[in-house]
């Protein structure tokens, strides 16, 4: 189900609670969907994650700002890798050998977790780029305009902020 279904659909069931949209929003009309939506905000992930002030290796944001959704795929891969992992829990991850490799054999990689993340630590340490797991939202940074996905997050979310005011003082359209 969609983001733009389901949040229409839970801020229903909540109310009066407070709800955040998130998955697939990366840009103003992200954001004024969701609060036509009557979201009281949303949350944002890869579109941060793929800036210059987070601490993520360049690499893993070279691979998001790259990615068109095309290469991904969601699994429990990442949460059974971390011991984090609950039933149904599922990311969007970029699809590297890692992935691959671990695909459907959960259970055998809770049990080999630390030999696993010894041997990630090791690939990243080699250079091995195919050989990590890489979480990336439904909004994959090259579904945003080039300008965008070239800022810092604070210069990105000024623009985003403006992009939104402007789209409100439009709202609501004319009949």
């Amino acid at each position: 189900m969609g983001t733009t279904v389901i949040v229409r659909q839970v801020v229903k069931a909540v109310a009066p609670l407070p709800v955040l949209a998130a998955a697939g929003i990366a840009d103003g009309a992200g954001l004024a969907a969701a609060l036509a939506l009557d979201a009281q905000g949303v949350l944002l992930g890869t579109r941060f994650y793929a800036t210059t002030e987070c601490p993520s290796p360049d690499v893993w944001k070279q691979a998001i700002v790259a990615s068109d959704g095309h290469d991904t795929i969601v699994t429990s891969v990442p949460h059974s890798l971390t011991g984090r992992d609950w039933p149904g829990a599922c990311s969007r991850v970029v699809r590297t050998r890692f992935i691959e490799e671990w695909l459907g054999r959960e259970p055998e990689l809770r049990r080999r977790r630390g030999e696993l993340w010894s041997a990630l630590e090791r690939a990243e340490a080699d250079g091995q780029l195919e050989y990590r797991t890489t979480m990336l939202g439904n909004a994959p940074a090259s579904s945003m305009p080039s300008f965008l996905r070239a800022m810092s997050s604070g210069r990105s979310w000024q623009r985003r902020k403006t992009s939104c005011e402007r789209r409100f003082q439009r709202w609501p359209p004319s009949i």
